[in-house]
């Protein structure tokens, strides 16, 4: 998250493939192979889970990195944020099980 909140351009060049396309590299394979390492990790947790749930996991956690980046919450929150204990919110709602 320091890497969100320090470096927010660059943080939001992660998820934007249609600015880096054919630029080199190959970020859709890097990033493509995070969702499944983060898939599987969330299943390790909770057996049912498939890539929906690692794409939550992930956009949660890119849209908290971005609104702390470019300092949002501190226009919507009463109190400075503290980015663990929301994204321990996030973890537990998506791995939980009904």
């Amino acid at each position: 998250m320091n890497f969100a909140i320090d470096r927010p351009a660059m943080f939001e060049l992660i998820a934007r493939h249609d600015l880096l396309e054919g630029a080199g590299g190959n970020l859709r394979e890097i990033t493509s192979s995070w969702l499944e390492l983060l898939t599987t990790r969330i299943r390790d947790i909770r057996a049912d889970a498939d890539e929906r749930h690692g794409l939550a996991l992930w956009a949660g956690v890119q849209g908290l990195g971005t609104m702390l980046g470019r300092r949002s919450t501190d226009v919507i929150s009463t109190q400075k944020v503290n980015p663990k204990p929301v994204l321990a919110v996030l973890i537990d709602g998506i791995t939980q099980t009904s």
